[in-house]
């Protein structure tokens, strides 16, 4: 099962040479056992009720084999079906589960059989299972089953030998209609997490109320990307002005307290973009072409990988490549944006991480509840371990903290207890080594969340969104002058 990510900037004097700290998270969601795949169990409230029965997947003749006898074993059958109310994208994925597979992925070939309702069937090609693990995407209406028939075998060039190959299904999925027809991956709620909508009162002020988590409602609006609307979301305090339990269960529409708030997020969904600079030349103010991606799919023609030189005369950090152009085109060759891949590229330029279909990224500087800290920030007031993370409007913003102790406290948001209400089981506390050093590790983690710092990346895929027509900087042409990228007010 896929981990979902929440990540934290540090100071962005590191990143951008500025004196604020923003910070964003990320998720993706899904549900898997060894016999059955739901996403009822999802902590994203879209799609309801899609569920596989299936058994554990796994190649009963552990051998090489031309495809003509691979074909010839038995074939593991499983069904999904949309229970919901709404339309849904979908992604089956073969993942390890409690037996880790030592044979890789593309040792193992496949063949699929899909059959959409009662006759709607096709046969898909053999291919080589790939390192994501994915063997189907699409969309599934409501109603509807989808029975598939999936056929696995040791390639004959493998040279593997005394190898194990066990895998289970995992069905990922999001609604596929609501009122956002931008085409932007719709937004993947973490466990207590709320959505929002901006409210304005006075033409300087406003409330943050409750949204329509499906996007459907026009009354309680979500989200609207072609408008400049993007997603947002809150945590809240377990027991404040009101309970936790109390917003999650209110009707749409219900204010939510600031002083309730603990963390406000803005999601940022998948894209790629229009290479306008590939030559690393000069070029003239633009809006840059930003154009959605379908769940993880990697649509851009252009391909690169990390080649960090250490010489004095080092010129480049990575290779890109554009085959389909034959060369980098500028204005022409697109490329998905790297900050949407969790992890290294490959060689080949293919993601070696987690393929993402988003992130959340923290609307506001980061600060913190410890008033000690805040009535007299110093390295000693402030530069330890145990504070609790804020992001919020119109608080101290946290100074004084080194990268180390930030790091910790910022992974610590995800711990037993948290002030968030971020899932996590209750042995899950240790952060320190046994030194007492601060670490950032945590002991028995299985909340399938990991909260960690911000990369260079991940600041340039929202400043490139900002500047896009998506984004307000976008349509008066973003000039590259850093403005606070605090979007939906």
């Amino acid at each position: 099962m896929k981990k979902k990510i929440l990540i934290i900037t540090l100071s962005l004097v590191v990143i951008l040479g500025i004196g604020s700290t923003l910070a964003y998270l990320r998720s993706d969601a899904g549900s898997n056992n060894s016999n059955t795949i739901t996403l009822a169990d999802f902590h994203v409230d879209l799609v309801k009720d899609i569920d596989a029965v299936d058994e554990n997947v796994e190649l009963p003749v552990m051998y090489p084999m031309t495809d003509s006898e691979g074909l010839t074993q038995t074939p593991v059958t499983f069904a999904i079906k949309n229970n919901g109310d709404i339309d849904a994208n979908y992604k089956v994925s073969l993942v390890d589960k409690d037996t880790v597979s030592t044979l890789v992925n593309p040792e193992v070939r496949y063949r699929l059989k899909r059959t959409i309702g009662s006759n709607q069937q096709e046969v898909f090609e053999i291919k080589n299972l790939d390192s994501t693990g994915i063997i189907d995407t699409g969309t599934i209406a409501v109603n509807v089953t989808i029975t598939y028939e999936l056929t696995l075998w040791q390639d004959y060039n493998s040279t593997a030998n005394n190898k194990v190959f066990s895998k289970v299904i995992l069905v990922e999925g999001m609604q596929s209609s609501n009122l956002d027809k931008s085409g932007a991956n719709f937004p993947e709620l973490l466990d207590n997490m709320i959505p929002v909508y901006y409210e304005a009162t006075t033409d300087t002020t406003g409330v943050w109320k409750k949204a329509d988590s499906t996007n459907l409602n026009s009354s309680y609006k979500w989200f609207d990307y072609d408008t400049q609307m993007w997603a947002n979301a809150v945590t809240v305090k377990s027991s404040g002005t009101n309970t936790r339990e109390y917003y999650l269960n209110a009707d749409m529409g219900t204010t939510i307290d600031m002083d309730d708030i603990t963390t406000m997020w803005v999601w940022i969904p998948r894209y790629k973009y229009v290479i306008f600079n590939g030559n690393n030349g000069t070029a003239d103010e633009q809006e840059i072409k930003v154009m959605f991606e379908h769940g993880t799919e990697t649509t851009g023609t252009v391909k690169c990988h990390d080649d960090i030189l250490t010489s004095d005369d080092s010129d480049h950090s990575e290779i890109c490549t554009d085959t389909t152009n034959g060369s980098i085109v500028n204005h022409k060759s697109t490329y998905t944006h790297p900050a949407f891949c969790f992890g290294p590229k490959k060689e080949d330029g293919s993601c070696d991480g987690e393929e993402l279909t988003g992130f959340w990224m923290a609307k506001f500087e980061m600060s913190t509840d410890d008033t000690t800290c805040l009535e007299n920030m110093n390295e000693t007031n402030c530069d330890k371990g145990g504070l609790n993370i804020l992001v919020k409007p119109n608080q101290y913003t946290l100074n004084y903290e080194n990268i180390t102790t930030m790091f910790a406290n910022i992974r610590r948001m995800e711990t037993y207890g948290n002030i968030h209400g971020f899932n996590q089981n209750s042995t899950a506390t240790t952060w320190l080594d046994a030194s007492g050093n601060l670490t950032g590790e945590i002991a028995n983690d299985n909340n399938m969340i990991d909260t960690h710092l911000m990369k260079n990346m991940d600041w340039g895929a929202v400043a490139y969104l900002s500047g896009s027509k998506y984004g307000k900087q976008g349509n008066s042409l973003y000039t590259g002058e850093y403005k606070e990228i605090y979007i939906n007010n």
